[in-house]
């Protein structure tokens, strides 16, 4: 994946940006055909509704919309959009970095995409202005589950992340 990410600051609080674009080139080796193509936009508003630098502490909500115009050889463009709410919270307590996120996918076509909840973890620690060692916990919950009859073995679920592959019949 070859992308770009952009966040512009309108004030101290209030920014667009947009956090998915990009061109996709999947090579899974023997396993799948190689293919590439463009990936969908996401881009939205973000406010920082709690802004504490005194005590190292941030919160904001945000409202990304995910443009289906990618190419659907890459698992994109396969829609009308998603609705993205989110609200994610920060905490530094040197040397540690505290980050959380918490949203749902909302499709405009349900039928076409899957409603989902998911939320992720991560904590960091700076040994020093370069290394800065991670980890990083996600889950994401099927709410709504699109009809997947007939897509084959390996189908998207539209999560957080580009691109989901998983087993044609899904257990929840």
């Amino acid at each position: 994946m070859y992308a770009l990410q952009f966040e512009y600051a309108l004030n101290e609080r209030l920014s667009i940006n947009a956090p998915k674009d990009g061109c996709i080139d999947f090579n899974p080796d023997n396993i799948l055909s190689d293919t590439g193509g463009w990936a969908n936009v996401a881009a939205g508003v973000k406010y920082a509704w709690l802004y504490r630098p005194d005590d190292k502490s941030a919160s904001s909500v945000q409202l990304l919309f995910e443009i289906s115009m990618g190419n659907t050889d890459v698992w994109q463009g396969e829609a009308n959009g998603v609705f993205i709410p989110l609200i994610s919270t920060l905490n530094l307590l040197s040397p540690w970095q505290f980050l959380n996120h918490l949203g749902f996918k909302l499709p405009v076509d349900g039928d076409a995409e899957s409603t989902m909840f998911y939320t992720s973890a991560h904590v960091s620690y700076e040994l020093d202005e370069w290394i800065k060692p991670l980890a990083a916990l996600s889950w994401f919950h099927v709410i709504l589950i699109r009809e997947i009859a007939g897509r084959g073995l390996v189908h998207r679920l539209e999560g957080r992340s580009l691109v989901w592959l998983a087993l044609r019949q899904v257990i929840l």
